[in-house]
C-alpha cells in the first residue's frame, strides 16, 4: 500500500517541524548551560576575593588585640589617641603634616572604570 502524495508531503512537513522545534530546545540548553558556567566561574572568583579579604581581616584583627594587650598603661593610650586617632589635649594645636606617599600614583593618572553593565552577561 502506497501512501499518497499529499499524505507524505504532511509528513514531511511535520517531520521537519519537530526538527526545528528540537533545533531551538538544543540551543537553548546548550546557552543555558554555557550562562550557568560562566556564572559559577564567576562565583568561584568572588569567593576566592572574598576568602582573601576574610583572611586579610582576619590578620589585622590579630594585630589589633596584640596591640591592645601591649598598651596597658595610660602613657600608651595617651600616644595612641594622639597618633593614630588625631587628637590633641585642652590648649593644644594638632598639627598634621600630609606627605605623599611613594608607592602611590597620583590622582590625575588613576583610570576610573565604568559600572558594569547588567544584561545576560556581565561587560568586564
Amino acid at each position: 500500500m502506497q501512501e499518497p502524495a499529499e499524505e507524505k508531503q504532511y509528513h514531511a512537513v511535520a517531520y521537519s517541524a519537530l526538527t526545528l522545534v528540537l533545533l531551538v530546545f538544543i540551543l537553548q540548553a546548550g546557552f543555558s548551560l554555557f550562562v550557568n558556567i560562566l556564572r559559577n566561574v564567576d562565583i568561584y572568583y568572588k569567593l576566592q576575593r572574598v576568602k582573601t579579604a576574610h583572611n586579610v581581616s582576619l590578620k589585622r584583627n590579630v594585630r589589633l588585640k596584640e596591640e591592645l594587650n601591649s598598651f596597658n598603661s595610660a602613657k600608651s593610650l595617651e600616644s595612641i589617641a594622639r597618633n593614630n586617632l588625631k587628637m590633641a589635649g585642652k590648649n593644644e594645636i594638632l598639627l598634621i603634616i600630609n606627605t605623599k606617599l611613594s608607592g602611590k600614583k597620583d590622582d590625575k593618572n588613576t583610570v576610573v572604570k565604568p559600572p558594569k553593565e547588567k544584561g545576560i552577561f556581565y561587560k568586564r
